[in-house]
């Protein structure tokens, strides 16, 4: 299991137990969709194909696209609900 994998572990316990205390299933269950993206990279690749059969609409994604990419996205999906929570906090002083 590599580093990557350990940290996302990490947050996500951090927001399960902030979720529990709160009582907000959300912020439980959105860090779960970046988490995906971090733990399989190339399952992003999968959804890219089905993404275009359904909406007809959507350009597919360039196949050379290396994985660290879709482990970007996951962890900027992984920590938005920190950022928000962190605006949020800093425009309620």
């Amino acid at each position: 299991m590599n580093f990557s994998r350990i940290f996302s572990l990490l947050i996500y316990l951090v927001y399960a137990g902030f979720a529990i205390r709160e009582r907000e299933v959300v912020i439980a269950l959105f860090p779960l969709i970046g988490m995906a993206f971090i733990w399989f990279p190339s399952l992003a690749k999968f959804f890219d194909q089905l993404g275009v059969g359904i909406s007809r609409r959507a350009a597919p994604m360039d196949p050379n696209t290396p994985s660290c990419v879709f482990v970007m996205i996951g962890w900027a999906l992984l920590l938005s609900p920190a950022l928000i929570g962190l605006v949020v906090k800093l425009a309620s002083m």
